[in-house]
């Protein structure tokens, strides 16, 4: 592993978003507050990026922090982050968030799932966006694809996600629909299990 220069992935700390929702599933599923956080990467070559930070009050004090997020970021793309508080609490008095870079390096494997033919569609008042998942391994895989949606500021507004199984050499369609409002939207990968 090679290390990558924190100073080459650029947090957007300028747009995120604070939010109080549903988080997590069956038994761990739970109402939390957490920071949606773009991250770019400006280095030439792909990296695997982990994200952590804490939550702020309106005096800028420290409520406690959010957990660690590591996602693979392509060379000049972005990436968004939904860092969780780290007791998955609901926060009502967090206005803020400050977020880092934790670590970042360089992948030593390639990407073995990729969304492929991906397409943004305006349904009225919001965003559809589509693809397909594809797996050229040869072993099966279990993957997280996500959708990040953006308002007309650039702003993230939601991150969906949707747990993919793939053969070996499978394809797989996948859509999401996003929050009224919204004006950018992309697919992307997560963790995936094989």
């Amino acid at each position: 592993m090679r290390d990558i220069d924190p100073a080459m992935i650029a947090v957007r700390s300028q747009g995120l978003r604070l939010r109080t929702d549903t988080v997590g599933h069956d038994q761990w599923q739970s109402e939390a507050t957490f920071v949606l956080v773009d991250a770019e990467n400006t280095a030439a070559i792909d990296a695997m990026v982990t994200l952590g930070g804490v939550l702020l009050d309106a005096r800028g004090e420290e409520l406690g922090p959010v957990r660690l997020e590591s996602l693979r970021i392509p060379a000049g793309g972005r990436r968004t982050f939904a860092l969780i508080d780290d007791g998955q609490r609901s926060r009502s008095e967090a206005t803020g968030a400050r977020v880092e870079v934790r670590g970042a390096f360089a992948p030593t494997y390639t990407d073995s799932v990729a969304v492929r033919t991906g397409r943004v569609f305006v349904e009225g008042d919001r965003l559809l966006v589509a693809g397909a998942v594809t797996n050229t391994a040869t072993t099966a895989v279990n993957a997280i694809i996500f959708a990040g949606f953006h308002d007309a500021d650039d702003r993230p507004m939601t991150r969906p996600f949707t747990v993919v199984q793939l053969g070996p050499g499978q394809s797989q369609p996948v859509q999401f629909t996003g929050p009224v409002g919204s004006k950018k939207a992309y697919l992307f990968v997560g963790d995936a299990v094989f």
